[in-house]
């Protein structure tokens, strides 16, 4: 009875950390995606510098000269 006991509570002590395993994998995975919404200042700028995206995820620059344009492509990569 102890032995069965002992196995209980070693698979349940198991189970919870395979839980709180996934869900710190997830939650380091999902701190890593990009962020796609509002403003955010970027330094090396000489002019303001647009970025948008499309439905499709599609990158969009408007920038006032070719170093900030490629400033702001080096960002979104």
């Amino acid at each position: 009875m102890a032995a069965r006991t002992l196995l209980k509570k070693i698979l349940v002590s198991l189970a919870v950390l395979l839980i709180l395993l996934g869900l710190a994998g997830y939650l380091l995975l999902r701190a890593s995606l990009p962020k796609l919404d509002g403003q955010q200042i970027l330094s090396g700028l000489g002019q303001n510098a647009v970025i948008e995206r499309d439905v499709n995820g599609t990158v969009t620059i408007h920038a006032q000269n070719d170093v900030d344009s490629a400033r702001a492509l080096g960002f979104v990569h």
